[in-house]
């Protein structure tokens, strides 16, 4: 498997580990979604950290910025949001749902996002690439 690269999931994972819906469900459609932006977990190389990643900016730029301000309102000198990251994905801001990753084999992983393009697997660039993979240490 490609490593630090967007992925979709399979349905049977979240049939199987996901019965409470908590997690970001597969969409209906031909066009396969949401994406996650997958990198092997460093002490254990089988297993896959999913971050799924979001389009509507504004509605996590509004959470970020509720999350800094209760941070400010409490006295904290350097507010930040660990839960939410900004980069770009095939040009277009896009949202890192931090708070939503989970873990997953590659039984689970059923096809890579291609950019139709380029007909090459979309990535990121390397500075939030290296922030990402940091954040399985986090939680």
């Amino acid at each position: 498997m490609k490593q630090c690269s967007f992925f979709f999931i399979t349905d049977e994972f979240f049939t199987r580990h996901n019965p409470d819906g908590h997690l970001m469900k597969n969409k209906e459609g031909d066009h396969n979604r949401p994406c996650f932006y997958a990198f092997p977990d460093n002490r254990e190389p089988a297993i896959y950290w999913c971050i799924p990643i979001s389009s509507r900016i504004e509605k996590y730029e509004r959470i970020v910025a509720n999350k800094i301000a209760k941070q400010i309102e409490k006295g904290h000198k350097t507010p930040k949001c660990n839960t939410i990251r900004f980069g770009k994905v095939l040009g277009q801001k896009r949202a890192f749902l931090i708070q939503n990753m989970f873990p997953v084999t590659a039984k689970y992983i059923s096809g890579i996002y291609i950019d139709k393009n380029t007909q090459s697997p979309v990535t990121i660039p390397l500075p939030p690439k290296k922030t990402l993979s940091k954040m399985p240490k986090i939680y």
